[in-house]
């Protein structure tokens, strides 16, 4: 998966695949037809590696609050990816090389990516929307969609360290993204104001065995144990 991540399907030779496993091409061979039967193996075990990451989120009650936390904890997942497992930074490289190319990692990964946590989100943007919080007719799936986008756009700069110039921590820019993502989604500024306090947001999604590199700044309190989300192998 790291060759394709850094250098797309077709920038990526049989020979390179064997010499990383440290196995013979024909060997390599053996078990794969070709080069596209080792991509689609890669996308049916990535398509099978269900995302449990953010399953403590789903037992928040749905609320106008609860929309703004849950964003905001994906927002920082993905703008801290730089600094986690090797296996995840490689998923998101495969998603960027994806979308210049056929796409098809891409789809997966959206699907598996809903599969997680798009309910949770049309659970609280309905609670939302109820209470008067939300002024657009945007529905949940296009907002899931603006949402997952732009996340994945900021996992991509992330892997290269880029933040706009003035931001002082990785906290400022989810904050400032995730408010962006709620205007979008149609949540009121008042409404944000009112039930968006990052401040009060202590979770820390990346795993215990994954530091944050010297380079990112965070003054993230200690994780809160009844939102930490479970452990990807």
């Amino acid at each position: 998966m790291p060759l394709f991540a850094r250098k797309g399907f077709s920038g990526t030779t049989t020979k390179e695949i064997a010499e990383a496993a440290r196995v013979s091409e024909g060997l390599l061979f053996k078990y794969f037809a070709n080069k596209t039967a080792l991509y689609d193996a890669i996308i049916d075990y990535c398509r099978d590696d269900t995302p449990t990451r953010f399953t403590a989120l789903e037992h928040l009650p749905p609320s106008t609050a609860t929309l703004a936390e849950t964003v905001h904890h994906l927002v920082f997942y993905f703008a801290t990816v730089d600094a986690r497992s090797a296996a995840e930074q490689s998923r998101q490289r495969l998603f960027m090389q994806s979308l210049v190319e056929d796409g098809e990692f891409v789809r997966l990964a959206m699907k598996a990516y809903g599969d997680a946590v798009a309910p949770q989100i049309e659970r609280s943007l309905a609670a939302a929307r109820s209470s008067g919080d939300i002024e657009s007719d945007l529905s949940p799936a296009r907002s899931f969609w603006l949402m997952g986008l732009l996340q994945m756009m900021v996992g991509g700069t992330a892997l290269h360290n880029l933040q706009p110039d003035g931001v002082s921590s990785v906290e400022e820019w989810v904050a400032d993204t995730t408010r962006f993502i709620l205007r979008g989604m149609g949540v009121t500024a008042a409404a944000i104001a009112r039930a968006y306090n990052p401040a009060s947001i202590v979770t820390d999604p990346i795993d215990d065995a994954v530091e944050l590199n010297a380079n990112i700044k965070t003054d993230c309190p200690n994780v809160r144990t009844d939102l930490k989300p479970a452990r990807v192998a």
